[in-house]
């Protein structure tokens, strides 16, 4: 009898345990935890605009070659040849503002390939001392000099170096700009007492090389800000400049003139600006 319970115990324990496990099958299974895709790495790539603002300094330096003198002083006109006598060194400074538009390659993970094109409006201008020593069929002058740059367009190539979203580049091309200069002074004319006010302005557009560098930071998907430095050296350029001389003591005459100069333009320039990347692939 004994025998017979014990039995019948371990055969409702095994048809219990059977329960469990068929009523645990039926269970259902808990889902993986959500694991969401790796965002794609960010890419320079694409075409791009931006605005710009900053400052630049430079150094405009004129040399005189010759000197061309007319009625009623000589007829006909006579040149003196100068040899190239320093005329001016003038310092120029000033603000500068304009736009930007440009496509950059991301080739691989780290470097960067891009050109782009700058058209930049500017207010860099200066004054300085200026002599005209040499000129002396009419004495020696010492008046102002002045120099002016009102604006600069350039078409550059970038190498880059990319850390994420920093990306450090180099730049160069070929640079255009629109200067004027301009000559005021007075000339003693010998021991007469006399003087002759003087005006002579020459306005010109000027081609050079360009070579710069900087650092873009990318602070938004689509927006990356940047600091730049430009150096830009516009070489030597024979220049005439038109002028007249008026006897100012007694109103006249009008005497006519030309100055055969050299004339050599360096410019650096600071800018930060903003650019929008056109990321087609997000659109």
């Amino acid at each position: 009898m004994r025998r017979y319970s014990l039995s019948l115990l371990a055969t409702a324990a095994a048809i219990s345990f059977s329960a469990s496990v068929a009523s645990a099958a039926d269970l259902p299974r808990k889902a993986p935890a959500y694991v969401p895709p790796a965002p794609p790495p960010f890419s320079w790539t694409g075409f791009y605009i931006g605005g710009h603002g900053g400052g630049g300094w430079g150094t405009s330096e004129t040399a005189l070659n010759s000197f061309t003198i007319g009625p009623p002083v000589t007829d006909p006109p006579v040149t003196f040849p100068l040899g190239g006598n320093a005329l001016s060194q003038t310092q120029t400074n000033g603000w500068l503002g304009g736009g930007t538009i440009g496509y950059n390659w991301q080739v691989n993970p780290w470097l960067v390939l891009g050109i782009e094109g700058d058209f930049t409006w500017m207010d860099i201008k200066g004054t300085s001392p200026c002599s005209f020593e040499g000129i002396v069929v009419i004495g020696i002058s010492n008046g102002s000099c002045s120099t002016k740059v009102k604006w600069t367009a350039d078409l550059t190539g970038r190498v880059g170096f990319a850390v994420d979203r920093a990306l450090l580049y180099v730049k160069g091309g070929v640079v255009w700009g629109k200067f004027d200069h301009a000559f005021n002074s007075n000339f003693p004319l010998g021991a007469t007492g006399l003087f002759f006010t003087n005006t002579a302005t020459e306005s010109d557009t000027r081609v050079g090389g360009l070579l710069g560098a900087g650092i873009e930071y990318a602070f938004l998907p689509n927006w990356s800000a940047k600091i730049e430095y430009n150096f830009m050296d516009f070489g030597h350029s024979d220049r005439v400049f038109a002028g007249s001389l008026n006897e100012s003591a007694i109103g006249g005459p009008i005497i006519p003139y030309t100055l055969n100069t050299s004339v050599r333009d360096v410019l650096h320039t600071v800018k930060v600006g903003v650019n929008y990347r056109f990321d087609w692939g997000r659109l």
